[in-house]
């Protein structure tokens, strides 16, 4: 396949003000993401469509219409992939069937476009090892005998349940002459070993060595986290061979839902705060301490806690339970599918405990569950645990160390005393599944991983059209690294293909794509199925020069330009900067938009910026209000840069008939924001001065100008939901303003960030510098009229989220300035 290497404009994402952040501050790079190193290569043009589909071998015992969550997943993955791949799945009798689904037993079935070869075996519970160990050794020699006589697979998935079958993978690697992937849910022995189940003895420590051999082996190891990942690498796996790829959650089937909830109605639990666990009551999930924490809550009789789910320690729970006299704890059993999201919203606050001594071992799946279902996480683990990081990183729930019952009721009520931050983490949690854990993302990137692994077996594999996604691989410090591979999208209804017809199946250049607003708008559009979104990258593409320009468009060959590279900063980046600002924004949006007519590209983007409008039009900002007046004089080169695109985009419409938008967001900013004090705005410069103030003991802040100017913010996500709904659907010349409809004076702003940050100190206002534009707040009216565009993230929210990202973010982000500055001073 030939391949073009593209590089980024600017780390810089197109829209910032002078109250906003955005990552980066100049044409070269700088700021919080990194280029792709210069061998990082993107494929142009896709190959002809398939002729056949690969055939899969996959082995777990845990299968429709099994309740349990590995079945439930593994379900859901074989759906979405039947497709793409010949499917077989080596299946055992199910362990909970709660809603009396009825299946074959024992054979071959066809369900849902899978065959399921069916294994008999013993079921004598989970209670007793003896009795457990039968069970999985009468299904492992049934799946065997099936899978040995099975006809070649070209892959064999082998996942955990029962540990064993990775021993079983190998052989069938070599009995077939196939590609092996293992599916790690858990990792054994050391979790066996770690809760005790099993002395780690020399069976144990033999198990382990022919377990790892197999990982060494496999041509790919999938984890669930980063944690399991270096429990591996730890034990010498190549980190080649592991890819990580969490477990995911159906966010059409599980739902917050709103109103009546039939869950709370059948249980009678109005009135009451409920705490909920909802999954398997295993030895992993150290759920004594939750009975313990229950004790401790007696005094607060509004606090239910509803225990849902079953397993090995269900019954000793119980009769804890009842020999405590707990009141305030019930149990029940595992719900049908169709009333899960009743049953995970009736919740006010999730837990998600696991025994500190398994951390690396196993994830948590029901963390997803909860996350759609937009209620709280509270996490009872290790800090290092994958569920403590997604949690604390994204501000949806708390994290409470393992062992410390009178800390984690402290923290329930906290949540039962504080109903808007609750409110508030539900709806980043529920966000946070739909951008990131979302079912079709995940069962994406798992069709990705296979089709990788034939091409690196030499049976190269091609997609049924011209598809190609973008990957990210996202590190602690922002960098985003972009890559392209062949695989066939999601099947979509004839609802949603006709709904998503002009993106679907075209290719997209997103200049700044790597910026903060870039990698968002990246994922937004990537819900419309383009057939490839391009990222170019300033080490190949200097869109200042005009010959770089037109050697994008030769090379990427797009139909679509959605153009966000800009050159950004704050007030005083701005006082400093005027020329470079105002030459560099007119001439890269210039030349492109030429160069793209000449192409005959079919449809261009244009990010503006709120800057453009007069220093004084009257609030809210209507769009008819652009040329009423001059600029803010701090911004107007670079508000007047970005204006002239908007006259370039109309007059090449009616000259030449180009498909040209220009949209007008206001502030922005979210996770990945650019907190370098030298050039961030306002929002992530009052995070870090507070945070910073805060665990120093300062006294005060200091704040430039009066406070009395005001500032309307979107957070990065909403923009950038916007961006593609208007590049999939807006055609017309105006511009289109993009905003939440929210002003807010920067005293507010000051003030809510002090109290979200836990500064209580004062906050000393500095007159003598400039407070910007007296009032900006957008009329966007318009975008919702036009394509349905209304930002859903209330500021405050927004904010939690991001306060949350820097405080887990913060060492490293210091340590990134901190080498950049040793780097400049040695140059």
């Amino acid at each position: 396949m030939p391949t073009t290497p593209f590089a980024d404009r600017s780390s810089k994402a197109a829209t910032a003000e002078d109250s906003t952040a955005v990552e980066g501050s100049d044409a070269e790079g700088r700021g919080a993401s990194a280029d792709l190193p210069a061998d990082s290569a993107q494929a142009v043009g896709t190959p002809a469509a398939l002729r056949a589909k690969p055939s899969v071998l996959i082995l777990n015992r845990s299968y429709w219409p099994d309740a349990e969550a590995t079945g439930q997943l593994l379900t859901e993955l074989c759906e979405d992939l039947a497709d793409q791949f010949d499917l077989t799945v080596v299946a055992g009798q199910p362990n909970q069937n709660p809603a009396g689904v009825p299946y074959k037993s024992w054979g071959a079935e066809r369900h849902q476009g899978v065959t399921i070869r069916r294994v008999p075996h013993l079921q004598l519970g989970k209670r007793s090892i003896v009795g457990r160990g039968l069970s999985m050794l009468t299904y492992f020699l049934g799946a065997a005998v099936v899978a040995l006589f099975a006809p070649r697979p070209q892959i064999v998935v082998v996942e955990t349940d029962p540990f064993l079958l990775p021993l079983l993978g190998r052989c069938l690697q070599w009995w077939h002459g196939c590609r092996l992937v293992v599916y790690l849910q858990d990792i054994y022995p050391d979790v066996a070993i770690a809760v005790g189940k099993v002395r780690d003895g020399w069976f144990t420590r033999l198990l382990r060595r022919a377990l790892f051999a197999v990982y060494r082996r496999a041509d790919r190891v999938i984890v669930l986290g980063e944690d399991m990942r270096a429990l591996l690498t730890d034990s010498g796996i190549p980190d080649e061979r592991i890819t990580s790829l969490p477990n995911w959650v159906d966010t059409t089937r599980i739902a917050p839902v709103g109103g009546r909830n039939r869950f709370r109605e059948r249980e009678q639990l109005d009135g009451k705060f409920v705490v909920m666990y909802s999954g398997n009551m295993g030895l992993c999930q150290n759920l004594d301490e939750i009975l313990e924490t229950a004790e401790g809550l007696r005094d607060r009789p509004q606090i239910e806690l509803v225990l849902i789910g079953g397993g090995a320690s269900r019954a000793r729970l119980e009769e804890t339970a009842r020999v405590k006299q707990l009141s305030n704890v019930r149990f029940r059993d595992y719900q049908p599918l169709a009333e899960l999201s009743h049953s995970l919203s009736a919740a006010d606050v999730h837990l998600v405990p696991l025994d500190p001594r398994v951390t690396g071992c196993l994830v948590p799946s029901k963390l997803y569950g909860i996350l759609a279902a937009g209620v709280p996480a509270l996490v009872i683990a290790d800090e290092r645990s994958e569920a403590s990081r997604v949690v604390a990183e994204s501000g949806t729930g708390r994290v409470v160390a393992p062992g410390h019952p009178a800390d984690l009721a402290d923290t329930i009520r906290w949540f039962a005393d504080h109903e808007a931050e609750r409110k508030a983490m539900g709806r980043s949690a529920r966000r946070l599944a739909e951008e990131e854990y979302d079912r079709r993302r995940s069962t994406l990137r798992f069709a990705r991983l296979l089709r990788e692994t034939l091409i690196a077996a030499g049976r190269p594999v091609e997609p049924r059209g011209d598809v190609q996604i973008t990957t990210r691989n996202e590190s602690d410090t922002g960098t985003l690294t972009v890559d392209w591979i062949d695989v066939v999208p999601p099947k979509s209804t004839a609802s949603e293909r006709s709904r998503n017809r002009f993106l679907h199946g075209k290719r997209i250049v997103v200049t700044g794509g790597a910026g903060f607003l870039g990698r968002f708008v990246c994922r937004a559009l990537e819900r419309f199925e383009p057939a490839e979104i391009v990222v170019p990258r300033s080490a190949h593409y200097d869109l200042r020069d005009r010959d770089a320009a037109r050697a994008l468009i030769r090379d990427a060959n797009p139909a679509i330009i959605v153009h966000l590279a800009a050159v950004v900063g704050g007030i005083g980046a701005n006082r400093v900067n005027p020329g470079r600002y105002f030459y560099d924004n007119a001439i890269m949006g210039l030349q492109l938009m030429e160069e793209a007519r000449l192409a005959g590209v079919e449809k261009f983007v244009s990010v503006g910026t709120v800057c453009s409008y007069p220093k004084l039009a009257s609030v809210p900002f209507r769009e008819d209000q652009i040329w009423d007046g001059y600029p803010e004089e701090t911004n107007a080169p670079y508000g007047l840069a970005k204006k002239m695109l908007l006259v370039q985009a109309q007059a090449y419409r009616q000259q030449y008939g180009l498909n040209a938008i220009t949209l007008l967001p206001v502030n922005l900013y979210g996770p990945r924001d650019n907190f370098d004090p030298g050039s961030s705005h306002v929002i992530p410069a009052l995070i870090r001065k507070v945070v910073e103030a805060r665990d120093a003991g300062a006294a005060h802040i200091d704040v430039w100008g009066t406070g009395a100017a005001s500032r309307e913010f979107l957070f990065v996500r909403d923009a950038a939901k916007a961006i593609a709904l208007a590049t999939e659907t807006y055609n017309k010349p105006e511009p289109v303003n993009i905003g939440s409809g929210q002003e807010t004076t920067i005293r507010e702003l000051a003030e809510m960030i002090c109290d979200l940050g836990g500064f209580t100190g004062e906050i000393r206002w500095d007159p003598s510098q400039p407070d910007g534009q007296p009032r900006r707040c957008l009329d966007a009216s318009r975008a919702e009229r036009e394509f349905g565009f209304k930002a859903s993230t209330r500021l405050r929210d927004g904010l939690i989220e991001t306060l949350a990202w820097y405080e887990r973010h913060r060492d490293r982000i210091e340590r990134s300035a901190t080498a950049a500055a040793k780097t400049i001073g040695s140059a």
